[in-house]
């Protein structure tokens, strides 16, 4: 059983033995996964937690980073808003990817995400260096 098994089982019999209203029942529904749909975790990070070198390797598409989508807000190929990166099981990111992201995996795997976002308005976090630029 996961983590989030376990929670919803726990919310389930708090609400079976202490009553809930229809209207927190009905809240609790929507937030329930539906049953046999994979829901993935993302982290979410600002941009800031890798260098301008990473970024700039991102953009010339090099094979030094993971496999990636740009993340385009605007339909715009010259509007880079960031990047999203699948982590495909146990693939390693390339051995020449650069330390910032390998960092930024190791923190997404620790939290169970398997994609990483980077957003140029995603949250700085404590724990991980961020870079002016």
């Amino acid at each position: 059983m996961t983590i989030t098994n376990d929670i919803i089982t726990f919310v389930d019999d708090l609400i079976e033995r202490n009553g809930a209203s229809d209207a927190d029942e009905a809240r609790w529904a929507a937030l329930k996964p539906a049953p046999g749909l994979e829901t993935p975790r993302m982290l979410v990070l600002s941009t800031a937690h890798i260098t301008q070198h990473t970024n700039d390797l991102f953009q010339m598409m090099t094979d030094d980073v993971p496999l990636f989508f740009t993340k385009d807000t605007r339909g715009d190929p010259g509007d880079n808003a960031g990047w999203i990166i699948p982590i495909v099981g146990d693939e390693p990111f390339p051995h020449t990817c650069p330390a910032d992201l390998l960092a930024i995996r190791e923190l997404a795997e620790s939290a169970g995400c398997t994609w990483i976002m980077l957003d140029r308005d995603g949250p700085v976090v404590d724990g991980l260096p961020s870079y002016e630029w």
